[in-house]
């Protein structure tokens, strides 16, 4: 700030909420210095960082990073990780975005933003989206929820969790067609278990959540029948082949001894052929 020069930084700090003190940290494997990132804290002391703007030198000029270029921060170890999630839409890079976890921990919702950080700000796409952080690699999805109260296109905004809701407020309003000049002074209400924009806030609700257990167990159910059907189909086929080579085994051994149990190859001949 107040410097001719546009200069990024890469530093990490702690702050001591007991202490109320700052402390540097130094971690290994740092990204580029970089700004206008969103920071998500997962239950596990990660934090994800999605998005944003990085700078190879200090006046060099600024570029927007690859959303699927994932930067994780392990408060645990403090190292530094890149991840590569996979996405099977086109999602443009951005800033001014948010990015908040969703009540049950497996998935960070990310909205809006735009392609500068500056005056010339015009909508990115998709709008709204899914990150699923319950198992590796990150998979992103595009969200298109219905609903009758939905937010316009948004950049700077606010977005928090509460309950199931995401509640969306404020933020200056973008389009396709013309830089942004106007704001937003409302608050709009993301109710995530049935994917709707809604009007009024309802305490304890829980539609849509027992389709979701729902499917889930029956997901879970039919796993579980597919892998006792294959490993049922492995057994028999096991026990086919040991008889296979079991009869051939007591085949060969009369052949060879056809005396000691008083067979001949004539009579296992016989024996084999139909009657």
């Amino acid at each position: 700030m107040g410097s001719p020069t546009l200069q990024l930084y890469n530093d990490l700090y702690k702050f001591d909420t007991i202490l109320l003190s700052w402390n540097q940290i130094t971690a290994p494997n740092a990204p580029s210095p970089r700004s206008h990132s969103t920071a998500t804290l997962l239950p596990s002391g990660k934090i994800i960082y999605i998005g944003g703007v990085s700078q190879d030198a200090a006046g060099s000029q600024t570029n927007l990073i690859n959303m699927t270029e994932i930067q994780i921060f392990d408060t645990n170890s403090l190292s530094w990780s890149t991840h590569t999630a996979s996405s099977s839409v086109l999602i443009q890079p951005r800033v001014g975005h948010t990015a908040v976890l969703t009540s049950d921990n497996n998935s960070i919702i990310i909205m809006g933003g735009t392609s500068s950080y500056q005056l010339s700000q015009t909508t990115v796409y998709p709008k709204l989206l899914k990150l699923d952080v319950s198992s590796e690699p990150y998979q992103y999805s595009e969200l298109i929820p219905s609903g009758t109260n939905p937010p316009p296109s948004l950049s700077y905004h606010s977005a928090n969790i509460y309950s199931d809701y995401m509640i969306i407020a404020f933020g200056n309003i973008t389009n396709d067609v013309t830089y942004s000049n106007e704001t937003s002074s409302k608050v709009y209400l993301l109710y995530i278990p049935c994917l709707t924009w809604e009007s009024t806030f309802i305490p304890g609700r829980s539609d849509c959540k027992s389709n979701l257990k729902s499917n889930q167990k029956d997901s879970s159910n039919l796993k579980i029948i597919i892998g006792c059907s294959i490993a049922f189909g492995v057994v028999i086929i096991a026990g086919i082949f040991l008889c296979i080579i079991f009869r051939k085994n007591i085949l060969e051994w009369f052949n060879r001894n056809p005396s000691s149990s008083g067979i001949t190859n004539r009579d296992i001949q016989n024996h084999e052929q139909p009657t």
